[in-house]
């Protein structure tokens, strides 16, 4: 038997539902703190747009070593989030009931499913 497991992204903004090749993961860092938000096209553009006055008028320091370009497939996607939530929740594992799942969450999810 077979088995697809469809992982939904979710627009952090809205909470809508983002079509799969629609939308964009964005990581940006702010006083030294790190952000990453799921944002359909048009958020996304709205972000870029908004940002890019900043941009122009800041000046351009270097690169963090840890920030990396976002793929679309993620190790997340393998596993079914509703499962992981609910998993979570039953071991005491405080979790957002929407939105992107933390990776240690997940690996813990798998260590235990193993």
């Amino acid at each position: 038997m077979a088995q697809r497991v469809v992982t939904a992204l979710v627009d952090d903004v809205t909470g809508k539902e983002i079509p799969p090749g629609e939308g964009e993961t964005i990581r940006f860092a702010v006083n030294g703190t790190q952000y990453e938000i799921d944002l359909d096209a048009k958020g996304a553009e709205k972000f870029h747009r908004t940002l890019a006055f900043y941009i122009d008028h800041g000046r351009k320091v270097g690169r963090t070593g840890n920030v990396t370009p976002i793929r679309r497939t993620r190790k997340n996607d393998e596993v079914d989030p509703a499962a992981v939530r609910a998993w979570a929740e039953s071991n005491g594992i405080e979790v957002n009931a929407r939105g992107r799942l933390r990776g240690e969450v997940v690996e813990q999810y798998r260590a235990a499913m193993a």
